[in-house]
């Protein structure tokens, strides 16, 4: 096959966007991805929600703009990103969980991402072990030298991988890639062209493309055993943790701290409760366990204190040469 084997449906008209939404809601979970103008950051936009059936059998392109522009009732279609009744399948879903927040003020809810489940699955199906982690971080993100100099800073951190690299290593795809044309749009932080009108083929091929290729990564997931029944609440759980993170942050293009390749897997086990710590580098709403700690004794009493930025930002900022986190701030 090849990407011109992908067929999809292109709403630009609120006439039948309740229709697909009636059909996407008996699927037994859909594929959901956004392409836009600088996704979640700040001026960034929103121009397409691409919602798939679970083998992406239908796949449908929602025209945001347009549909929003003609008065056209998009409802139905809030009420299915938030349903806690219908499953959303991602890969790394940080940045459309903010667009689509911020451009409507609706949460997508009950969601599994696949870039988490990838990298739960390490240690928990595959039996990785702690000198695979640091060899992947080491070998792939900052280098051998910075690991084997004080291993201890990397506690914790795991380094996420992109949808195509998962492609590449567990050689899927079926011959239908992405296109590298518009791959390589999104790498040089061309991404203006998404709210051009009307969207080219070329664009709409690339955004149904994605929706297929995650109906073969969920499957090959599925078949491996890395969303077995016994997790798959745990991963849903860690995802919507995941994907939320950002929620009310102003995200800054080319931002040191932006959304990035590290995951620190004790965020994800998080109670909403304890997101009480904003973090002075990406600025989150972090529990205290993702930040370094210490003790130290006041005159009679004892505090605990932790350093301003959390573990994966002083990581960030040591890979980019900022002057290293010295302010500790009372817990």
């Amino acid at each position: 096959m090849n990407t011109t084997s992908v067929s999809y449906t292109l709403y630009d008209t609120g006439v039948a966007v309740e229709q697909a939404v009636t059909h996407l809601m008996a699927s037994p979970f859909v594929l959901l991805d956004c392409e836009g103008r600088d996704l979640g950051t700040s001026g960034g936009a929103l121009s397409l929600i691409c919602i798939g059936t679970s083998k992406a059998e239908t796949i449908y392109l929602f025209d945001v703009p347009t549909l929003s522009q003609g008065g056209a009732s998009i409802t139905p279609l809030f009420e299915l990103l938030r349903s806690k009744e219908v499953k959303k399948v991602m890969w790394d879903g940080r940045m459309d969980f903010i667009a689509i927040l911020d451009a409507f003020g609706v949460g997508i809810e009950n969601v599994v991402d696949l870039q988490v489940a990838e990298v739960v699955s390490r240690g928990i199906v595959r039996g990785e072990e702690e000198k695979q982690r640091l060899r992947r971080l080491a070998s792939n993100f900052f280098g051998f030298q910075a690991v084997k100099v004080d291993p201890k800073r990397f506690e914790g951190i795991h380094l996420a991988i992109g949808m195509q690299k998962c492609l590449d290593q567990n050689k899927l795809g079926g011959g239908i890639e992405k296109d590298p044309e518009v791959t390589a749009m999104h790498k040089a932080n061309k991404t203006g062209v998404w709210m051009d009108r009307p969207l080219s083929h070329q664009l709409l091929r690339y955004a149904a493309t994605d929706i297929y290729l995650l109906s073969i990564l969920h499957e090959s997931f599925t078949e491996k055993g890395w969303l077995f029944p016994a997790v798959i609440d745990t991963i849903s759980s860690q995802s919507q943790c995941y994907i939320s993170m950002f929620q009310g942050v102003d995200v800054v293009e080319d931002g040191v701290f932006r959304p990035g390749p590290l995951i620190n897997l004790r965020h994800l086990h998080t109670k909403p409760e304890d997101l009480v710590h904003v973090c002075a580098g990406c600025r989150c709403r972090l529990a205290v366990d993702v930040f370094v700690t210490r003790t130290r004794r006041f005159g009679e009493s004892r505090r605990v204190q932790r350093l301003s930025r959390c573990r994966v930002c002083n990581l960030m900022a040591g890979k980019k040469g900022l002057n290293p986190d010295v302010d500790w701030v009372d817990v």
